[in-house]
């Protein structure tokens, strides 16, 4: 590929990763997991390259039950992974607050919102409109932002599946758009109804390793 529009490289565990070669430092053209890590050669600026801010729902904030990927996450790769989770949030919350985000000065921000957007009915493009405002927002800090597909839905949750279904195709669009990194979360989840607690929507202990594992590639 000459042209450098949506870097692919698969991870170690088959999760495909998008990236912009100029934001993040990766060689261009495609390759199956030599890419180097996001953020190497990076300038940051004023922010800290050490810092990411997992930003999200109750996913991310962990509920009773379900734990949250952050600290799990920072254990993998040896960063202050700090958990910025807002239990029932939509997307539009989260593009009102990313400059509150920003205001820490992390390096990376993991953008894993959408989930409650699919079970209230918001539309789609509102919803990538809000997750592209992020990226925006965070790319004009020269922090780089770090686009989720949505985990599925099963169960008393599965009604709403069918807004997730819609909605990452769409991301995944966006990072292209965006040209910044993708993790899968969706992808990880495929066959593993285990990794979901009894509400079909949050995830279990083995659910939480796997999202904490998809990012985790992405720094390795």
């Amino acid at each position: 590929m000459k042209k450098i529009l949506g870097l692919i490289r698969v991870g170690r565990h088959g999760r495909g990763v998008l990236g912009l070669a100029a934001l993040l430092g990766l060689a261009g053209g495609c390759d199956n997991g030599g890419g180097k890590p996001i953020g190497e050669g990076h300038d940051f600026g004023a922010n800290d390259p050490n810092l990411v801010v997992a930003f999200g729902d109750s996913i991310t904030s962990g509920i009773d039950g379900s734990p949250s990927y952050a600290p799990i996450l920072a254990g993998m790769i040896g960063k202050n992974v700090r958990k910025a989770g807002f239990p029932g949030q939509e997307s539009s919350f989260g593009r009102s607050k990313i400059g509150g985000v920003l205001a820490d000065h992390p390096g990376f921000v993991l953008v894993f919102f959408g989930a409650n957007d699919a079970i209230m009915g918001v539309d789609e493009s509102d919803t990538i409109s809000n997750l592209r405002d992020i990226v925006t927002a965070c790319k004009n800090n020269r922090t780089i932002p770090v686009l989720t597909t949505l985990t599925p839905m099963i169960g008393g949750h599965e009604v709403y599946n069918g807004g997730v279904d819609a909605l990452n195709p769409m991301i995944r669009e966006l990072a292209m758009e965006q040209e910044v990194p993708l993790a899968d979360a969706n992808g990880a989840f495929v066959g593993h109804p285990e990794y979901l607690i009894d509400d079909g929507l949050h995830p279990t202990q083995a659910g939480a390793e796997a999202i904490a594992q998809t990012y985790a590639d992405l720094f390795m």
